[in-house]
């Protein structure tokens, strides 16, 4: 019997989109589909309304759902940013690099 191909991940548009942080101790973000790349300083989140990039000091993620769109990060959260897109790095492009595109 061949071996079944696994189906292609759908990535869900409509799906509701949340954060909620908690004394800059815990943050939990709906809407996810994927995580982009992470590490304790810097997480970055393809989610149903474009990238969030987590910045921070000891971050490690808590729970990881893609099913439920549901990620929850632990760690001192310094910044939170939305972005349209970002790098192979998980960066946001920087203000040079914006002015000449």
């Amino acid at each position: 019997m061949p071996a079944k191909e696994s189906e292609p991940k759908k990535i869900v548009k409509d799906m509701p989109h949340t954060v909620v942080m908690q004394n800059r101790e815990r943050l939990t973000i709906t809407g996810v589909n994927d995580v982009e790349s992470f590490n304790e300083e810097i997480i970055s989140v393809s989610t149903s309304v474009g990238y969030i990039i987590v910045k921070g000091t000891s971050l490690h993620i808590n729970k990881l759902s893609l099913d439920d769109g549901e990620l929850m990060v632990e760690g001192y959260i310094e910044e939170l940013n939305y972005t349209d897109k970002i790098d192979s790095h998980g960066k946001t492009s920087g203000f040079l690099g914006k002015m000449f595109k």
